[in-house]
């Protein structure tokens, strides 16, 4: 495997260690999510906080789409482990994530944010809501301080076009009554601050017990099971929510990652086939392709998922390591000018990347082997 690979999937594989570094000053932001037409989403939102390419799970709204987060502190509630949000792209999300604890293209989550006691600033980041088939609108964050009012508004969250997976999974109403309730306590312990997980497993272990197709139990368990760090648990209660409803969106892209962390490549680009069939929106779906289609050395895949994700709106925010990928496929391929122009790319993307030193090291090696033109200053 060549350096720059190994680096690379070392860093996908890395526990992101910057979460709740602030321990001195709190800030705790509140406000609502929303479906477009105004009613409030009936399975678990997540709230992220989006900086730079950086991904900062911050909690989980009520029944009602309340959210009450806190910034800082040393709150247990805005690191929960969540395979939903491990690994989103190389710019990615919470625990298990592609990320390193610096470069942000904007402000980090350590101390070099506090300009003034009590002061934070949080310039180039938003709070959004995560919740599959969605996409979310997003409230910028800029300079907060400890004394202003919590509440930052609405978030609404937008069917993406073209869905033809289930936002909602068709098992939810076959499901019995003793199901449903131990279901829904589940959900209600996930929503506490301070969540008691091995309550909501053993509720949830008693939902599937009473209905075994219940799609929607099956996918909370196996959010569960990685906060109780059982992956294999957690792989095997993903897979069985697919098994009952293979159109059911929610399980796929934990179920990605958690395979990505396990090196199952083929079972990877087959999730990912799926889920772009279900829903074309899905950024997750054409990065993990790519990646997945570039491990097995199916380089016209791969190049095929890679050059769509580049061109949509937005997508190397999230996704900067699109870039570096690219330029490993055209490496590949011999074409190191098309190569050193994605890697350039993806340094001007995300200059700060742990992987950057290598990619600077490569582009200097072919240009004294002569393969590639100097950059232009």
């Amino acid at each position: 495997m060549p350096k720059t690979l190994l680096v690379w999937t070392l860093t996908l594989l890395t526990c992101l260690s910057a979460l709740g570094q602030f321990r001195k000053y709190t800030i705790y932001l509140s406000g609502k999510v929303v479906l477009e037409g105004g009613g409030a989403p009936s399975e678990l939102v997540q709230i992220e906080r989006f900086c730079g390419s950086r991904v900062f799970p911050a909690g989980f709204t009520d029944a009602q789409g309340n959210f009450n987060v806190r910034i800082g502190g040393a709150d247990p509630g805005a690191s929960l482990p969540d395979a939903a949000n491990q690994g989103r792209g190389f710019g990615g999300k919470g625990i298990g994530d592609p990320i390193s604890t610096g470069g942000l293209t904007g402000p980090t989550e350590s101390g070099s944010a506090i300009k003034n006691v009590g002061t934070v600033d949080l310039y180039g980041c938003d709070i959004r809501a995560s919740l599959e088939g969605y996409r979310s609108e997003a409230i910028a964050l800029g300079r907060r301080n400890i004394g202003d009012k919590p509440d930052i508004g609405t978030i609404v969250l937008h069917p993406f076009e073209g869905v033809k997976g289930a936002l909602i999974s068709a098992t939810n109403l076959q499901a019995p009554s003793i199901a449903q309730k131990l279901y829904e306590r589940a959900k209600k312990e996930w929503r506490k601050k301070k969540p008691n997980f091995e309550k909501a497993r053993k509720d949830l272990v008693g939902a599937v017990e009473a209905y075994p197709a219940y799609s929607a139990a099956w996918d909370l368990l196996g959010k569960t099971r990685v906060s109780l760090q059982d992956e294999p648990g957690a792989i095997e209660a993903y897979s069985k929510a697919l098994d009952a409803d293979g159109m059911y969106l929610r399980p796929y892209v934990p179920l990605i990652k958690l395979n990505v962390r396990a090196g199952q490549w083929l079972r990877v680009f087959m999730l990912s086939s799926n889920l772009q069939n279900l829903n074309p929106g899905s950024l997750d779906a054409k990065f993990y392709s790519a990646l997945s289609a570039f491990q097995l050395e199916r380089y016209d895949d791969a190049e095929q998922a890679i050059v769509g994700l580049v061109s949509e709106e937005g997508a190397i925010r999230e996704f900067p390591m699109a870039y570096h990928l690219q330029g490993m496929i055209y490496s590949k391929r011999g074409d190191f000018e098309a190569a050193a122009k994605a890697y350039r790319e993806f340094l001007n993307a995300d200059p700060e990347s742990p992987t950057g030193v290598d990619v600077k090291r490569q582009l200097g090696e072919w240009e004294a082997l002569g393969v590639i033109g100097k950059a232009a200053n």
